[in-house]
This record gives structure tokens, C-alpha cells and sequence, in this order.
């Protein structure tokens, strides 16, 4: 176990969280308390409520999650879309729930074989990693019911097609709804863009082709050049009613809802690739407040002493607060990576920064500071490799 005896940082609570488990496996102990919350207020609500209501009515072509926490805040809008469309009650239904990352006492995850407890691996239905031959591939069949029986978006006649992110999101939508998600990237905004279903941009429905194929060819290009400028974050869905949508227009539209500090890199490919793009805030994060941070969190942070204020500064070379009990970080998202910096101060010299991806990358980069290791995946293998890479002697 190469992590034995280290100590490892995960700025998040997820029970039960897959990367923990991963970390415990190979011998980390793993403190898990979050640094951020997850914040929807009435704008965000009323964005979600009326871009449910499009997906029931199948007024787009596709609906593209980019996270776990947009499934969770959306998931209650559209169990309410489907009752009031008449569609009946999906999966779930009781379990209805907001996302909320709650402030709370770091959770110590004991190294594997131990006989201490350490989070319990994700028992979601299976997901469906796709490939251009996977499911809703172009090579591959478009179910026509989830894995429970339950409609695909906007009945049959008009599904919505679902791509997500990674395997994480997969689980989530899985569990919110009991569908398979279509298209299972592999973790980033960039292996969603490399998809060739997205990345091919919008193929009108064979009807349009067959009545005026010269128009339909060209219908994504002049609908962005008649729409101005596209909508920004934020912007509710259109309220052109989805009834009302011609079925060419519907297949040029795709859905993405997200977090309000999402990149724009995502959104901006797509439109490049010809999609009008409705991109709507899911939710915001914050930083919790600095008496809500652990006690047991900045003891580790700073064992022996050192500023743990948001105003600490980089190390000044006499080692004074340079040694944590900290080896490393694990940062999930630039949210994260700017609050440990706002409520914890700069790491000490000897701990290192593991990002989970290039956008994480960028903005660890744009606090002043440097990732020692980046995740080749977003999962707990490529999590794990990056903490040992990361602490490996030089």
C-alpha cells in the first residue's frame, strides 16, 4: 500500500465518496470535511423548473450533465415537469432531495486493513460507459425505456438524448431518474467535446431532410446567425413554448444545465459544433465561513504553528509553519482550491496539490501556487496514482 502512513486531505463530504475509498484502499488516511456549500436560490430554481419543463415535452435534442451536483438540483424539477405533464411519478420519487455539501467535522478514513471503517463504495445501478459504438452511439441502440420502465424525456415519440460527464454523474442520473444516460464521457469538458455525437453538431430528423433537405442542412448555421448572440449562464431556457418547437428547430437545441463559476470552454465548443445551446444555472458554490471550518482541520493544517488566516503567506525559506500534518490535497474543483486558500491559508511547503483535472489545474495555477501532480482520470485510480506521483521522493 503506497500510501501508507500519509495523510491526505479531500475537501469534500460524499458518503459514500468512491476517491476516499480509493485513497483508504492503499493505505492514506483520508480527511474528508467540505470547504465549499452548494447554494440554489429562486433564480436558479426558476431556470431549472422551466428547463424541465422542456425536457418533458422532448423540446431538444440533448440534455448534457456536467456533474452530480446539477443531477441533484435538478432532479426535483423534473419529477414535478413529469407530474404535471401527466407522466406519472419517476423512480425516486420519495427519495426527492436538494444538493447540499453541509459544513461538518472531518471524517477520518482509515487506511484498508485496519479494521477501522472507511466509506463504503457506491452501490448505484450499473452505468454504461459509451463509445461510438455504445448505447446511442451511432452504432449502438437508443433504449427506448430506462433499466425500470420508465419513459425516456418527452415520451417516446420525442426522447431526449442524456450525455454526461463521467461515470460519477452516470451513477447519480441513474439513481434520480432510473434511465441510462446515452453517452458516458470520461470525466472532462473536453472528452464530452470529443464525442462524436456532440461534436458533429445537430443532424436534422430524416422528415426535414425529405421535405426541404437544402434548409435542414443548413438550419444550424442560420439559427445562430439569426439568434444574435447566444445565452450566457444564467439565461433561462427560452420561452418559446417546447409544444410549439418544429421538430427540426427541437434537434438543434441541447440543454446544459450547470454551476453558476462553470468554464465557458464547454458551452463555447458546443455552439462552435452548431448546437443552440441553453445554458442555465443550476446552482452556485460558496465558501463556508471561517468559524465553521474544523478545529482538527487546522490543527493538521499547521501543526507547529504558522498563520492560518486567508492573508498567510507563500513559505519564507526558515521553515517556521513550513511542515503539516498534511501530506496532500486532493482538489476537486476551483471552487475548492479558492477556498482552502481563502479559509486555511497556503499549504505549508511539504504538502502537495493533486488536481483532479486541467480546469482544476489552471486555477490552483491562478492562486499562485502549483499542482505537483494532475489526475489523468477523475476517478479513484487516476485520483490515487496522481496523490503518489504527487508524494513520491524526487
Amino acid at each position: 500500500m503506497a500510501l501508507v502512513g500519509r495523510t491526505v486531505l479531500l475537501p469534500r463530504r460524499r458518503d459514500p465518496d468512491a476517491l476516499a475509498q480509493g485513497l483508504a484502499e492503499a493505505g492514506a488516511r483520508v480527511l474528508r470535511v467540505a470547504l465549499t456549500r452548494t447554494v440554489t436560490g429562486p433564480r436558479q430554481e426558476q431556470g431549472l423548473a422551466r428547463l424541465s419543463e422542456d425536457l418533458v415535452a422532448g423540446g431538444a435534442a440533448w440534455l448534457v450533465l456536467t456533474s452530480a451536483r446539477t443531477v441533484e438540483a435538478l432532479a426535483p424539477h423534473l419529477r414535478r415537469a413529469q407530474r404535471a405533464r401527466g407522466a406519472g411519478a419517476a423512480p425516486g420519487d420519495a427519495a426527492e432531495r436538494r444538493c447540499e455539501h453541509a459544513p461538518g467535522s472531518p471524517t477520518a478514513s482509515a487506511p484498508a486493513g485496519t479494521g477501522a471503517p472507511g466509506p463504503a463504495g457506491r452501490t448505484g445501478p450499473p452505468h454504461h460507459p459509451s463509445n461510438p459504438s455504445g448505447p446511442g452511439g451511432p452504432g449502438g441502440p437508443s433504449a427506448a425505456t430506462g433499466p425500470t420502465g420508465t419513459p425516456p424525456l418527452g415520451g417516446p415519440a420525442a426522447a431526449v438524448r442524456v450525455a454526461v460527464v463521467g461515470p460519477a454523474t452516470a451513477r447519480a442520473w441513474e439513481e434520480a431518474t432510473g434511465l441510462t444516460p446515452d453517452l458516458v464521457a470520461r470525466g472532462s469538458a473536453a472528452a464530452l467535446l470529443d464525442l462524436p455525437d456532440l461534436a458533429g453538431g445537430p443532424h436534422p430528423p430524416a422528415a426535414s431532410l425529405g421535405e426541404s433537405g437544402a434548409d435542414s442542412a443548413d438550419s444550424a448555421d442560420g439559427a445562430a446567425g439569426a439568434s444574435g448572440s447566444a445565452p450566457g449562464p444564467g439565461a433561462p431556457p427560452s420561452r418559446t413554448a417546447p409544444d410549439a418547437l418544429a421538430p427540426a428547430e427541437a434537434q438543434r437545441r441541447l440543454l446544459l444545465p450547470a454551476s453558476a463559476l462553470a468554464d465557458p470552454a464547454l458551452a463555447q465548443g458546443l455552439r462552435r459544433a452548431g448546437w443552440e445551446v441553453e445554458q442555465v444555472e443550476a446552482y452556485t458554490t460558496r465558501a463556508l465561513e471561517p468559524g465553521e471550518v474544523p478545529d482538527e482541520l487546522r490543527r493538521a493544517w499547521r501543526p507547529r504553528g504558522g498563520d492560518s488566516g486567508p492573508d498567510s503567506g507563500p513559505d519564507d525559506g526558515t521553515g517556521h509553519g513550513c511542515t503539516g500534518g498534511v501530506d496532500a490535497v486532493v482538489l476537486t474543483a476551483p471552487s475548492t482550491a479558492r477556498a482552502m486558500v481563502e479559509l486555511l491559508g497556503r499549504p505549508p511547503r511539504a504538502t502537495r496539490l493533486v488536481a483532479i483535472g486541467a480546469t482544476t489545474a489552471r486555477a490552483i495555477r491562478g492562486l499562485g501556487l502549483e499542482a505537483a501532480a494532475v489526475a489523468s482520470a477523475p476517478t479513484p485510480a487516476g485520483v490515487r496514482e496522481a496523490v503518489e506521483e504527487a508524494l513520491r521522493e524526487p
